[in-house]
């Protein structure tokens, strides 16, 4: 066995960890899938986590790495839908009533692990993207979001 293949099982072992920790205490039992349906709403969550923090270059290719750690993950479910079409259709029919259990429980989680630092003189820091946001360039798009000034009519 390579000492490629331990650090790979390593981190492996680390995800799970941290999948369980944010995910702990959840209460699934308010989200209900088709019976065909192939995902848990744990393991979509999980997916849809591991799929936004993940560095392959296209969403298609995101979605096979993910599905492929997912099955690691959750041996129990061994026949998660192998279609990205699927995947994102479930994903945003679901995201709202996930994001729903997932958020009060997710700012618990910092406020606790982060007691020290939860409130910067009385404040609570928070921290914005400054990414550059690109739009076509039609008329509507240019009339609303122009950086250029036009005289007020009146």
């Amino acid at each position: 066995m390579s000492h490629r293949d331990t650090q790979v099982r390593l981190n492996l072992v680390c995800l799970r960890q941290c999948l369980r920790w944010l995910l702990a205490g959840i209460d699934w039992r308010s989200i209900t899938f088709r019976d065909d349906c192939r995902w848990t709403p744990k393991s979509l969550v999980s997916a849809a986590l591991c799929w936004a923090w993940s560095e392959e270059q296209t969403l298609g290719e995101r979605f096979h790495t993910v599905r492929r750690i997912i099955l690691r993950l959750e041996k129990e479910q061994q026949q998660l839908a192998t279609s990205y079409q699927a995947f994102t259709k479930i994903l945003r029919r679901w995201t709202t009533p996930l994001a729903s259990l997932l958020q009060p429980v997710l700012q618990q989680r910092m406020q606790a692990a982060l007691a020290d630092y939860w409130l910067i003189a009385g404040y609570l820091v928070f921290a914005v993207d400054g990414s550059r946001i690109e739009l076509p360039r039609t008329r509507s798009h240019e009339q609303a979001y122009s950086t250029i000034r036009h005289p007020r009519r009146g």
